[in-house]
This record gives C-alpha cells, structure tokens and sequence, in this order.
C-alpha cells in the first residue's frame, strides 16, 4: 500500500489509515514532509494503537519517506539478554536515587507519540535499549518514569538528572 498525503485534510488521512492495518506486510509513505503536521497526528495515534506495526524506515529528504511494517524480520533485533540486565538495573538504581517519581498523563502521552514514530521501537520496547516503553517488567516502563531519557535523546527526563 503506497499512500501520497500531501494536501489531504486531517480527517481524510485518519480514513485512510485503516488501510495501512489492512496490508499484510509493508506502507510506504510519501511526500510526509509536506503533510507532516496533517499526518503525524493520526500515524502516531495509529501506531499508538497497533503497536505491531513499526516504522522501519525515515528519509528526511525532499520525499519526505516513511516505510511501516509489521513483520518481525522488518524490525530491528532487540539487544540480547545479558545486555539487558545490567541496562534494567542502572535505570532501576536511578529511579530509586532520584525519588521513584513518575510522569503526568500528557508527558507520558508525548513520550509515548515519539517513541511511536521512531524506527527503533519494536511493539512495546526500544530496540537501543531494550526498555520497555510502558506495561514492562512490574508493570511499568521507561517511559513512565521521570528520571529517564531517550537514549536517542527523542524526550528527556523532566527530574532535570
């Protein structure tokens, strides 16, 4: 399914975005530069939402490219598990020096939106460090706690630590 957004209003896109869950496989679309502030809005809600689906691709150029997918081998790999320990623990450590606090619904929405577009995240976690972005281990992610950033530096953390 290739989609061309430029000059399509807002409500029409979010029509049209039914038919990327529709594909099987692979969305390509063009011209985002263009419509980015008509079709961000609605790709994150819909990625949001069917996190099975990835952005596997990004150009900045003029075309302004964006490649979705929702095959696994599409994806990029998650880091292995004895990397993930010692990362899991230096956040939890941190969490817990700096107070354990958490982050309102709208930072976590923002969070969340950005983690959504990026070509690192796989499903529910980020393929650089393997966090959870939310629901993780205990219930709770990443992206949830004040204390931490993107390791892309795609959000900061709001401790100001």
């Amino acid at each position: 399914l290739v989609l061309n957004p430029y000059g399509i209003a807002a409500p029409l896109m979010e029509k049209l975005y039914p038919l990327i869950l529709r594909s099987k496989h692979l969305c390509i679309l063009l011209n985002t530069r263009q419509a980015g502030a008509e079709m961000l809005p609605p790709l994150t809600k819909v990625l949001l939402e069917n996190k099975q689906w990835s952005v596997i691709e990004t150009s900045l150029d003029e075309t302004g490219l964006i490649v979705l997918s929702c095959k696994d081998e599409d994806k990029p790999a998650l880091p292995k598990k004895r990397t993930l320990a010692p990362t899991f623990l230096k956040a939890v450590v941190r969490h817990i020096a700096t107070g354990m606090h958490h982050v309102d619904k709208d930072t976590l929405q923002r969070r969340l939106e950005q983690c959504s577009i990026c070509p690192l995240r796989v499903e529910n976690r980020c393929a650089l460090c393997g966090c959870y972005l939310v629901e993780g281990i205990g219930g709770i992610g990443k992206a949830e706690w004040a204390d931490q950033e993107c390791p892309l530096h795609l959000w900061e953390n709001v401790n100001g630590t």
